[in-house]
């Protein structure tokens, strides 16, 4: 298994599978560019996946959770976020690393969020992407964009399991 770091959060990814942790200073961007935290191939199609921990004393940029939920609502982080999907997928696109469709997961490790604010959140983000894009274009730029909790990803993802450690006795 290969597990993934963010703070106090861990994913779990099978063996044989290709990871990335793509936001450090070894990614290759440009000083102007702005990088998502990991990159997993999964052979059929790419991950970009972007974490964000409120709930994580060490690691927060915002005084407490609410201000970091109304930094969502108010479309703060989600131009952010845009940002960061946008500039590793060029990155990416222009060192010839991606032949797979891509998904953009996004999460939003907070205990606080309830499933409609992850809907909200979902369709904010997906409304400022160019997600399924129909017409003339011949490759979609993202085919997914999901914001999830730990719980929902989960739910969604059975066999790449995500978990703080503290809570798992590491």
């Amino acid at each position: 298994m290969i597990v993934l770091a963010e703070g106090d959060l861990r994913l779990e990814i099978p063996e044989g599978k290709s990871v990335r942790e793509f936001d450090n200073s070894q990614h290759g961007l440009s000083h102007c560019m702005s990088a998502v935290d990991w990159i997993v191939d999964l052979g059929d199609r790419v991950w970009f996946i972007e974490v964000k921990d409120p709930d994580d004393p060490q690691a927060r940029a915002y005084s407490n959770t609410e201000q970091f939920l109304q930094s969502f609502f108010n479309d703060e982080l989600t131009q952010k976020l845009v940002k960061k999907f946008r500039d590793s997928f060029l990155y990416e696109w222009a060192c010839e690393r991606i032949g797979s469709p891509v998904d953009y997961f996004v999460i939003v490790a907070s205990r606080s969020l309830e499933d409609a604010q992850l809907t909200f959140f979902t369709d904010n983000l997906k409304s400022k992407l160019p997600v399924n894009t129909p017409g003339s274009w011949t490759r979609p730029i993202a085919e997914h964009c999901v914001v999830f909790n730990i719980g929902t990803w989960n739910r969604h993802f059975t066999e790449y399991r995500l978990y703080r450690a503290s809570e798992s006795g590491e």
